[in-house]
Order: structure tokens, then C-alpha cells, then sequence
């Protein structure tokens, strides 16, 4: 193993070593969540909130997917699953499509400036949710932890261009 870097250290720790029953049934439903469904459902209860602007939270979530999926047919990095045979995986959840960046973790990521602007007190919680999202992808395989890293990132910055945005 010392020929691996950090990222795959890293990655083989989390997907390895912190196993458990509990985790193994929590971390494919933060999964869920973080995915077209789960973010779909947030940015409807979003739009049904007076304070949120329909429009900005729309355009954080499509410029990030955007992004996302552009970054990863130019990167074209492999996922782990694919490099490290040693990886433990969660067959359902195999995936064709490249590792960076993490898109759940982005797209869970991208509403944290709006929520810090629109309902601060809710920003811890929903930093926490993006991040358990993060910890999920690396958790069930699919992710090296600079891939949500670079997700987190990626959200955030997407998030904050459509606060920038003067539409409503």
C-alpha cells in the first residue's frame, strides 16, 4: 500500500476501515439524497419557501450539474472501484461515468450560500447534510475524497454566482 497517494489512502481508510452495519444502511440513503431525486425534492421545497427565489435556487443546481458533468468528461478520472480492486463497493451503486468531481457532493453543496443568505440558522445543518454526502460517495466506493472536495467547491461556487445573479 505505500505506493499509493494520499487521496487513495485516504479513500481506502474510509472504505474500509470504517465499516459498520449502521453506516452501511445510512450512507446509501445520504446517497439518495445527494442524487437527481433527493436534490430534486430540496429544490421543490425550496421553491415553496416565500424567502427563496425559485430562480436563483434552479440556476445554482443546473450550473452546478453543468459543471460537474462538464469536469468530468474533460478530467476523465477513473473511479476507484475501477483502479483499486480492493475497494469495497456496494454493487448496486456501480456507476459508467468518471469520478471528478463529486456531483451529489455539489449539488448538495450548492444551496449553503443561499441558505446563508436567505435563513443563516439553517446554514450549519445543511453544511453538515452536504458533507455527510461527501463522506457517503467515499464511503460506498464510488469517490476519492479530493473528488468531493473539489465538489464542495464546485457547489459553493455555483451557489454563490446565482446570489450574485440580479434576477429574482
Amino acid at each position: 500500500m505505500n505506493h499509493r497517494n494520499m487521496d487513495e489512502r485516504i479513500f481506502l481508510f474510509i472504505n474500509s476501515k470504517c465499516r459498520s452495519k449502521i453506516l452501511d444502511q445510512i450512507m446509501p440513503i445520504l446517497t439518495w439524497l445527494g442524487g437527481v431525486y433527493g436534490i430534486t425534492l430540496l429544490w421543490i421545497c425550496f421553491i415553496l419557501l416565500p424567502q427563496f427565489s425559485g430562480t436563483k435556487v434552479f440556476l445554482a443546481v443546473f450550473c452546478t450539474q453543468f459543471f460537474a458533468h462538464a469536469l468530468k468528461r474533460l478530467t476523465r478520472r477513473l473511479r476507484p472501484y475501477l483502479k483499486m480492486p480492493e475497494t469495497t463497493l456496494f454493487e448496486e451503486l456501480i456507476l459508467t461515468d468518471y469520478s471528478f468531481p463529486s456531483a451529489h457532493t455539489a449539488s448538495a453543496t450548492c444551496f449553503l450560500p443561499i441558505v446563508a443568505s436567505q435563513m443563516p440558522a439553517f446554514f450549519l445543518p445543511f453544511f453538515l447534510f452536504a458533507l455527510s454526502v461527501g463522506f457517503s460517495r467515499i464511503y460506498l466506493g464510488m469517490h476519492y475524497p479530493s473528488d468531493v472536495l473539489a465538489g464542495l467547491f464546485l457547489g459553493f461556487a455555483c451557489g454563490c454566482l446565482a446570489m450574485a445573479l440580479p434576477w429574482q
